[in-house]
């Protein structure tokens, strides 16, 4: 999917099986809302919806030979599986905006790729592993090319060296600084306040940001104050799990519930992430702030924070790994180093055999 300038209109177009569904807007945001509501209809399997649709012609039978019918080719046959998936295809669109949807794929060389490489790092202030998430999304539409004989080599894509993560966590102080930020400069428009709530259930249930933004309302006990994921196929790690609510995760879901919304959050991770820029450059330009959110994965650290609260509680490993939704230990154990407490426990048990 992507969103071309027309003119003054905006033209979305849409791969949907065989053929290619194209719709032009007066705005950008009308754009953006149908394509929305295109990928959600392709996700669940369903057709979009008649009057939504302005179908262009078929597609031409033959291989995809330009970067961006190759990309389109790769989503419906692996991308969309994923449980990743719309922030894979958020990530895609962006890659394709780079190379150009029309560019051919026997014209793209190890310069373009290098070339790409110092942009994500100078120009998007990608971090190594962000970088690394989009060379192999460009990695994997080369060895579709490759595959179907369109380019008869493939560049070399070298991945950036990861260093090891360092978990970063919001103290209580810079928690309630974001969040009355967002609220004091909240208006119609930009969302802030909406920014808050998500923030604020974020960092109290540890949800993951493509969970919260596909959660229905069916998954909220309200009676029991309990978040049901009940669908694996909607969760990363491929884990159903069940999250009580805090008093302000469920003051808020109350809140939301008395809308006519048929989700929670009815916005597309591409609308989310122009909410938080907007933010991050109302922090920056605010100035005189204790801590700088620029370079922050603004709401994955509120999954950090929410884990990292747990364990400095002295919760176990195991409960932690169960609300977080781990698949396994060994994601969780990257937080046993925040609680000392236990380990010194742990040891004073030994005392008792120097007696």
């Amino acid at each position: 999917m992507s969103i071309k300038p027309r003119g003054k209109s905006f033209q979305v177009s849409v791969s949907k099986g065989d053929r290619r569904i194209r719709k032009q807007f007066p705005t950008f945001e009308q754009a953006e809302e149908f394509q929305l509501k295109a990928w959600r209809a392709i996700r669940k399997g369903e057709e979009i919806e008649e009057e939504d649709l302005h179908l262009g012609s078929r597609k031409k039978r033959g291989l995809p030979r330009t970067f961006g019918a190759m990309a389109d080719f790769v989503y419906e046959n692996d991308w969309k599986y994923q449980k990743s998936s719309d922030h894979t295809y958020n990530r895609v669109m962006k890659v394709v905006k780079y190379f150009g949807e029309d560019t051919l794929l026997k014209n793209i060389q190890a310069f373009d790729l290098d070339t790409y490489k110092i942009h994500l790092r100078n120009r998007e202030k990608n971090s190594p592993a962000t970088i690394n998430r989009k060379l192999t999304l460009v990695s994997k539409i080369l060895n579709y090319a490759l595959r179907y004989e369109i380019i008869s080599s493939k560049p070399t894509v070298k991945l950036e060296e990861e260093p090891d993560g360092r978990l970063r966590w919001y103290t209580r102080i810079e928690e309630k600084q974001i969040i009355t930020s967002m609220r004091e400069w909240a208006t119609p428009s930009n969302k802030f306040h909406t920014l808050a709530d998500f923030f604020t259930i974020l960092i109290d249930t540890g949800m993951r940001r493509g969970e919260l933004l596909s959660i229905q309302w069916d998954e909220i006990d309200f009676k029991n104050r309990y978040i049901v994921l009940g669908d694996p196929e909607k969760n990363k790690a491929g884990v159903t799990r069940s999250i009580p609510m805090t008093s302000r995760v469920f003051e808020i879901f109350t809140r939301k519930s008395e809308s006519s919304d048929s989700i929670p959050f009815n916005f597309s991770s591409q609308q989310i992430d122009r909410f938080v820029q907007n933010f991050k450059d109302k922090w920056s330009a605010s100035g005189d702030r204790e801590f700088e959110i620029d370079d922050l994965p603004l709401f994955h650290t509120c999954r950090h924070t929410f884990i990292s609260r747990l364990i400095q509680s002295g919760r176990s490993l195991v409960e932690a790994k169960t609300l977080a939704g781990h698949r396994n230990i060994q994601t969780t154990l990257r937080y046993s180093h925040l609680a000392p407490k236990n380990l010194s426990d742990a040891i004073d048990t030994l005392e008792t055999y120097g007696d």
